[in-house]
């Protein structure tokens, strides 16, 4: 032995903590290749500190000698991570000589430990670590089989493709046995690892294990793999006839929700439509459920036909689904309107307009205008209903709601029915479109259809008053001109109403309250009504 190992060797045994710990990390740099290295650091393992521990252990991995081993195995059991984390590690190093002592412990060892090993193998990744592996798989054994599975799983994406290749042959071999000699561990593990690796041609033999003639886990994690290896592709006709096969009374639960759980991940190409809308049909709400919501991926006359006919389905869960297929679906814009129409409920009215909504572009002009005159008609019926009718209007014509409702309120006003025209005109409010224009039309209307005026409120925001008030505010609006225009309308008891209010605000307010007042008192003369409006004027300091 070189005389400096030996020196180093010593310090090891010293007891003192700090040449203890100088010294393993020095033997971890040196990387001698004698035996006695080894079994004075093991030594230290059950003696030393934690620090001194960790730092030996490390040297064991490195200096790489397969007697290191039995010492380092013991390690895995030990409740501190660290400890644990560096014997794998050391393990690790130890490469493809490790392999025969940590296959012979596998199966004998505690379950920590063993899962452990197994890890250990995955990471070497050499011909002996993964023949180990695939054994450990072919055993049989009812957790480590599984274990080896997820191990090397968890490395398959640094695997080389010509890794992965010969692994996933070898197992898919294995895997073709006869049911009677293959154990469902050894399926199911093997199932695991094949779909992991993501190759579709592997879906043959998947299928096959997916079949009635396994066990019911055995199927289910055929599911899951056949998932798996055929993510980022579009499903053909044969897979998708086995696995909607599934969707029967007779299948059991656990192998029905694997199915959902992988067609939901998959895309279905569109020659599945005609299944699909069977599906519907099915008694499991689960089932249905999908359907749904896969059609809304294809769409076509039929799908939509039937989907907006399942609107009416007592299953909110299923309404729910439907709801989210159709909202993908513009040809179904027709169809959800003649559904609209359909509902005097304002509540099942809110649940389709809410999905037209996502369409409303759609909508050819014909059928909108006649989605506006429905409206119009709902809101003089006090109905509403018209709130989501009006809803998709704005979404959908925003200038075409305006101009329609702006001329049917004109219609009113003419033939003097206010109320009607303030009701046809307060929906412009909740649109961006409330312009100047509409403002001072609902104010008049609102002002026309206030019978009992005293109790309307002057700063309530809808009131007659607060509109005009907007108004007044508004330098651009020719407020005085508009009001000379509607003298059909406008009496001097109107004017005098409106006029004694705004003459008690501030600035251009008191200015057209004051205009409005002088033209009552030289209309009305010396009438009562005439007086009161040069008192007023008077009053506010506005002349008399």
């Amino acid at each position: 032995m070189n005389p400096h190992i030996r020196q180093i060797l010593e310090l090891l045994k010293s007891g003192r903590p700090d040449q203890q710990l100088a010294a393993a990390i020095v033997l971890g740099e040196l990387r001698p290749k004698e035996n006695e290295a080894v079994k004075v650091l093991a030594n230290v393992l059950g003696t030393a500190g934690r620090a001194v521990r960790l730092a030996a252990i490390e040297a064991m991995g490195r200096i790489g000698l397969p007697s290191g081993l039995p010492h380092l195995i013991p390690l895995l059991e030990i409740e501190d991570a660290d400890v644990r984390g560096k014997a794998l590690e050391a393990m690790s190093a130890l490469g493809s000589r490790a392999v025969p002592a940590l296959a012979k412990k596998i199966t004998t060892s505690p379950p920590p430990v063993r899962r452990a090993i197994v890890t250990v193998l995955a990471r070497i990744r050499d011909k002996r670590a993964t023949d180990a592996l695939i054994s450990l798989i072919q055993s049989a054994h009812p957790e480590a089989s599984k274990e080896a599975s997820l191990a090397l799983a968890s490395h398959s994406q640094e695997m080389t493709k010509t890794e992965r290749r010969a692994i996933r042959a070898r197992v898919e071999r294995m895997m073709r046995g006869s049911v009677k000699k293959v154990q469902p561990v050894t399926l199911s593990s093997g199932l695991a690892l094949v779909g992991a690796f993501g190759d579709a041609s592997s879906a043959p033999l998947i299928l096959r294990l997916a079949g009635p003639g396994y066990p019911e886990p055995v199927r289910r994690e055929a599911l899951l793999a056949l998932g798996a290896a055929l993510r980022g592709t579009t499903l053909p006709g044969k897979v998708i006839t086995a696995v909607f096969s599934l969707f029967t009374d007779k299948a059991p639960h656990s192998l029905t929700a694997a199915a959902l759980e992988v067609l939901y991940r998959l895309e279905l190409p569109a020659s599945a439509s005609s299944a699909l809308l069977g599906l519907l049909d099915a008694r499991d709400p689960a089932v249905r459920r999908f359907a749904a919501r896969k059609l809304g991926n294809m769409g076509g006359a039929r799908v939509t036909r039937r989907l907006v006919a399942l609107l009416a389905d007592p299953d909110q869960s299923l309404r729910d689904a439907v709801a989210d297929s159709l909202s993908k679906l513009p040809e179904s814009a027709l169809l959800l309107l003649s559904e609209l129409f359909r509902h005097s409920d304002v509540h099942k009215a809110w649940s389709v307009a809410h999905i037209l909504n996502n369409h409303a572009a759609k909508i050819p002009k014909p059928q909108l205008r006649e989605l506006i005159k429905k409206g119009i008609d709902l809101i003089r019926r006090g109905d509403r209903v018209w709130e989501p009718y009006l809803h998709i209007a704005r979404h959908a014509d925003p200038k075409l709601l305006y101009a329609s409702l702006m001329a049917e309120a004109g219609r009113l006003k003419r033939a003097r029915r206010y109320e009607d025209a303030e009701s046809v005109l307060k929906p412009l409010a909740r649109t961006d479109n409330f312009d100047a224009e509409a403002r001072f039309e609902l104010s008049l209307a609102s002002l026309k259809a206030s019978v009992n005026r005293e109790d309307v409120s002057p700063r309530s925001p809808d009131s007659p008053l607060e509109l005009f008030r907007t108004l007044a505010r508004d330098p651009a609006f020719p407020f005085i001109k508009r009001i000379r225009k509607e003298k059909n309308h406008l009496d001097a008891e109107d004017l005098y109403w409106l006029g004694f209010h705004l003459a008690e605000g501030p600035g251009e307010e008191k200015l057209l309250g004051a205009e409005l007042l002088r033209m009552v008192a030289q209309k009305e003369g010396k009438s009562k009504l005439g007086r009161n409006a040069r008192n007023k004027l008077r009053l506010e300091g506005l002349g008399g």
